[in-house]
Order: C-alpha cells, then sequence, then structure tokens
C-alpha cells in the first residue's frame, strides 16, 4: 500500500494496489482505523501520521464556498417572501418586480391625482376601480413588507458574515432569532412594522461541498491490509466525495489491479477449433496436395 502528498506533506493519495508515486510517494504496512476515518486532516510527516492544525481543518476550508452559498439562499428566500406579497382585506396582492412598480405608480396618482380614477385587480380578481385610500394602504402594506424582509436579511447577512465556524454558517435559517447587536438592529429600523415570520428550512446539502472518506473505501482499505498479497482485490474508485477541485482531492487509484485467469463458462464458452477444408483447383475441383496452394488471385 501507498500513500501519497502533496508539498506540505498533507495526505493527498490512497493507493491500495498500484506502484508507488514518484513524488512524494511512500510505501506504508497499514493506515490506523481512527485515522483512516479523517484521513483528510492528516500529514505524513517521518513516517509518522500526524493531525493537521486546527487552523487546517477539512471543514472550515470550504467555509468560503458554504458561506456564498447560505447568504445566496437567504437572499432567494428573502425575495421569495416579497414576492408573495400581501393580504389587504379578503384579497391577496403579489409583490413580484412588476407589481411593486405599478403600486408605486397608482400610489403617486391616488396622492397627487386623487380626481383620476385608478384601476387596480388583486391576485385572480378581475380589474376594478379602486378608491384612492385603498390604494394608498395597499401600497403601504407592501412597502412595509419589502422594508421588512428587507431589514431582515439585511442584518441576517451581516451576521453570516462574521461566523467563523462552518456549522453556524451551515445551521442559519431565515426567520431565526438574530444574535443580540443585529436583532436590536433590526428592531430599531423597523420599528412600528410587523409581520409574522417563521423559520424558513434550507434544504440545500451543505455536506455534500465537504469532502469525506467513504465509508465503503475505509473498509476496503482495512479488508486490504488483512489480505494475502497475491489475492484480487477489487478497488472501488474514489476515496471522497470531490466537490470543488477533483484533480487536488485524494482519490484511490485502480490501476495495474492484479487480473484474475479467464475461466469459461456456459455463458462464456472457449471456442472450439473448427476443421477447415483445403482450398480446390478452380477447374478440377480437386484438393491441392502440394505447398504451393495458390492465393486469393492467383489460381490458374
Amino acid at each position: 500500500m501507498f500513500i501519497r502528498t502533496n508539498d506540505d506533506h498533507k495526505i493527498v493519495e490512497v493507493i491500495i494496489v498500484g506502484v508507488k508515486p514518484k513524488k512524494n510517494g511512500y510505501e506504508i504496512d497499514s493506515i490506523p482505523e481512527d485515522v483512516l476515518k479523517d484521513i483528510l486532516n492528516y500529514k505524513y510527516i517521518d513516517g509518522q501520521f500526524v493531525k493537521s492544525n486546527e487552523e487546517e481543518n477539512t471543514r472550515n476550508k470550504y467555509i468560503e464556498q458554504i458561506r456564498a452559498m447560505k447568504l445566496q439562499a437567504m437572499s432567494d428566500t428573502c425575495g421569495a417572501l416579497i414576492n408573495a406579497g400581501i393580504d389587504y382585506g379578503d384579497e391577496h396582492y403579489s409583490l413580484n418586480t412588476t407589481d411593486q412598480i405599478n403600486l408605486m405608480k397608482l400610489e403617486s396618482v391616488a396622492r397627487f391625482s386623487p380626481n383620476t380614477p385608478i384601476l387596480y385587480h388583486a391576485d385572480g380578481k378581475e380589474c376594478r376601480v379602486y378608491s384612492n385610500d385603498e390604494i394608498l394602504n395597499i401600497a403601504n402594506r407592501g412597502i412595509g413588507l419589502i422594508t421588512y424582509h428587507t431589514t431582515y436579511h439585511n442584518q441576517l447577512k451581516a451576521m453570516i458574515k462574521k461566523m467563523t465556524n462552518v456549522d453556524d454558517i451551515i445551521n442559519v435559517k431565515y426567520g431565526m432569532k438574530l444574535d443580540d447587536v443585529h436583532d436590536a438592529q433590526f428592531k430599531a429600523l423597523t420599528s412600528g412594522i410587523e409581520f409574522p415570520m417563521d423559520e424558513i428550512e434550507d434544504t440545500f446539502d451543505y455536506e455534500s461541498l465537504i469532502p469525506k472518506v467513504d465509508q465503503d473505501m475505509i473498509d476496503t482499505v482495512m479488508k486490504s491490509m488483512n489480505k494475502d498479497t497475491d489475492d484480487t482485490i477489487k478497488v472501488p474508485m474514489g476515496i471522497i466525495n470531490e466537490p470543488w477541485k477533483p484533480s487536488t482531492q485524494p482519490f484511490v487509484r485502480e490501476d495495474e489491479l492484479i487480473i484474475e485467469p479467464y475461466e469459461p463458462s456456459d455463458d462464456f464458452p472457449i471456442d472450439e477449433p473448427v476443421d477447415e477444408e483445403p482450398p480446390t483447383d478452380v477447374e478440377s475441383g480437386e484438393p491441392y496436395e502440394n505447398e504451393d496452394t495458390p492465393t486469393d488471385g492467383e489460381a490458374e
């Protein structure tokens, strides 16, 4: 069994069956199971497996990618809640970008041209004439919803950007209680505005972005260390999930596997030799009896 490291001694490859890498390759008899389970966080120095420093922890290596995806997810959720709109009376009004522009225009008409008839409609309803007060109330409630969620999202985003632990970022949910500092700022900025807001699950699997040692690989390596070297070892490809830079991640190579000899079966029999008739003379039809049997195109 061999391992390969990078120039900083970090283990980047485990080779169960194969050849020793020319650069940074080491032949080893075995890998302790506790090391194997966390091998992405180990170095190989002077013949010893050494746990990497805490700041090199694999999970936190991916914190910026996970932070970026979490920020995007929170932004998408905020936008979806705003687009979902508001209830006014017994009717519902969506607030997508077009709806917001229309309401802004109608609000201006209601304020500055109160005698102008205003036509609008609720979701799924036909157009009707709205009073100035109705339009102003709908617009004010819509602006309140936009302000409320935009402000909350802004404070949540600031909180996420300050987090230094990847698990804290993964566990963030839209609608969760903010920390004391950001919660105080949120309440001060939205004083007098209140909308119901529940925690919303973020269903993205952030753990899939973090390399992990595959349990099947662990079982294969542990089994191979107890096998005779002449036994055939079938090695599964891939030591880890490879999320960002597959070329730099550890993997199990399957080159130069020992191949078992072919054994015929009923499904795949060995072809029996077939007796072929000797070539014959074109004119006489008699078989040739000498070694000067003409080839194709040479018949006399």
